[in-house]
């Protein structure tokens, strides 16, 4: 069985739908798209479910979503200065690297991780000054369970792999274990 999209109007409609879709009743449809829809999420969307093992699902979505934020963060939004983010030079603190203080995964004031919980976090200063980018608007991340999109609410400091980890768990009480024994 497939499902095909062929306009804009079959592509909101599917993903109103895309709760359903995600789920074992779905698991033997191939979804394709047959025209162009301009919307840079739809390739992700329709590979992510054509996936059907739920970790090699997981981790395509955590990497293609991660490439999404590495292309819209080229701009230096913290404005770091000196290893110091603009937040830091007004209230002039002698901390460095800004919210990333605490990461053991900086290196040379830079993050040497993906971490998508990082990447989506920005300070009330940031948030009151640019539009940036929420959880909510990045639709692949909705191809993830309700409990897979807590973890990622709260799941910093961590590498690429662990955060991978918590996301495979089924139980929320594991992964909140771990990642509180993280930070």
């Amino acid at each position: 069985m497939k499902i095909i999209i062929r306009n804009e109007k079959d592509y909101k409609k599917f993903i109103r739908k895309i709760f359903l879709y995600k789920s074992i009743i779905y698991k033997y449809v191939h979804f394709e798209v047959e025209n162009d829809i301009d919307n840079e999420y739809i390739d992700v969307i329709i590979n992510g479910l054509n996936i059907k093992k739920r970790c090699e699902r997981i981790e395509y979505i955590y990497d293609e979503v991660c490439k999404i934020l590495n292309k819209r963060m080229d701009l230096n939004i913290c404005q770091f200065k000196n290893n110091k983010c603009i937040v830091q030079r007004e209230n002039n603190t002698n901390n460095c690297n800004g919210c990333c203080l605490k990461c053991v995964h900086q290196l040379n004031g830079r993050c040497n991780t993906e971490n998508l919980t990082c990447k989506l976090f920005y300070c009330p200063t940031i948030k009151k000054k640019y539009k940036i980018t929420k959880m909510k608007d990045i639709i692949p991340l909705k191809l993830f369970s309700l409990r897979q999109r807590l973890i990622f609410k709260t799941d910093f400091f961590a590498s690429r792999e662990q955060h991978l980890n918590d996301l495979y768990h089924y139980s929320l009480i594991v992964a909140m274990y771990n990642i509180f024994k993280r930070n």
